[in-house]
């Protein structure tokens, strides 16, 4: 049993399939991956019992088999092969491989029935996700805690209610939340891993599935299904504005370019900045480090209506919130000088923020 298939081709799909192949030495069989060989369809299959990937590339095959091969062998062999067709050939002895000059055996990784089946879950919701949904989760898994201590914040959060899904994540000193207007009879909450992400961030669509243990997107030839964390996220709910008056609209990338240069004169460790709103059209920002004798002054144009002097931020906390939007201006809720400051874009109203001042003697 053989099939013909591009080189090129399988190596790309196999690069897909990397950040799930494990090394582990307990479990070998992990750095295999399963080849299933069908009529005019390669379907390659890799799991590390926490995300599984399954993949399909085109070949030519008269009769199907399936086979488990080194991950690591087969993908060196791919990269070292440019653009040319290889026969495939499953053997009693193990795999051969031949190109039109070569020819290389390999043996089976194990017996197919030990490989790890497909997960399969009662999926209670489908969505039709676009980009933005990617984007989302992307930004979420920036804001999310990565101190494993923590388990109910070091994952982002799909909360499903009836009328939003809201995708949620912090470090306990930044939030962040997006929600997509939809209608679902099913209210529950998912703490999904940042590998699972890191996978999906720039699929340009896709179909969600959330399954009471799992969850999964498919994407034309290729399905990728993550284990959900068995965390419960905090109660960020106590501490969301209910109804934040926005009262400073600025530039995004006049306010990221002032607090990146006031950064180089703020404090390493803290790295504070003071915001000062004396004048309505024009606000400056402050930073010094006493230890070593810095200071630093930047004064740029923005409209507020702020009713107190001045407030300490973070300035890498700042940055890490402003480069989460990509619109042209943002709009922040200055209530107090210690009470939680509140940032959304002027052009998009369901992605919000929070950010914790920062006292400033």
């Amino acid at each position: 049993m053989k099939a013909i298939i591009n080189s090129t081709a399988l190596g790309k799909q196999l690069q897909r399939v990397t950040p799930v192949v494990s090394k582990n030495t307990v479990l070998p069989i992990l750095s295999s991956v399963r080849l299933d060989f069908q009529k005019n369809k390669l379907t390659i299959t890799a799991t590390d019992l926490e995300t599984t990937i399954q993949t399909n590339v085109e070949c030519d095959t008269k009769k199907p088999f399936t086979v488990l091969m080194e991950f690591q062998d087969l993908a060196n062999l791919c990269s070292k092969i440019s653009d040319q067709p290889i026969t495939i050939e499953e053997t009693d002895n193990g795999v051969t491989i031949v190109t039109d000059n070569s020819k290389f055996k390999f043996v089976k990784s194990g017996e197919v029935a030990v490989f790890p089946s497909i997960p399969e879950d009662d999926y209670v919701f489908d969505y039709e996700a676009e980009s933005d949904f990617f984007w989302a989760m992307s930004c979420a898994n920036k804001c999310r805690s990565v101190d494993d201590l923590r388990a109910n914040m070091n994952a982002v959060c799909i909360e499903l209610k009836k009328d939003s899904m809201n995708i949620v994540s912090t470090d306990a000193f930044v939030f962040y939340c997006k929600k997509f207007p939809i209608k679902s009879s099913k209210q529950i909450s998912i703490m999904v891993c940042d590998k699972f992400i890191n996978m999906i961030k720039s699929f340009p669509d896709g179909k969600i599935s959330i399954g009471e243990r799992f969850i999964k997107v498919q994407k034309e030839n290729e399905i990728i299904i993550s284990r959900l964390k068995d965390a419960k996220f905090v109660n960020y709910e106590v501490i969301v504005p209910t109804n934040p008056v926005f009262n400073f609209k600025a530039n995004r990338k006049d306010f990221i370019s002032s607090i990146d240069l006031a950064s180089v004169a703020a404090n390493l460790t803290s790295k504070t900045c003071k915001v000062d709103f004396t004048d309505q059209s024009q606000i400056k920002i402050t930073s010094q480090d006493i230890d070593f004798g810095k200071d630093g002054e930047i004064n740029f144009f923005a409209e507020n209506s702020v009713d107190f002097a001045s407030v300490g931020i973070n300035g890498s906390q700042m940055l890490k919130i402003l480069n989460l939007f990509d619109t042209e201006t943002v709009e922040m809720q200055f209530e107090t000088p210690q009470k939680i400051i509140a940032v959304k874009s002027s052009e998009e109203e369901n992605t919000l923020c929070l950010i914790q001042p920062v006292f400033v003697n």
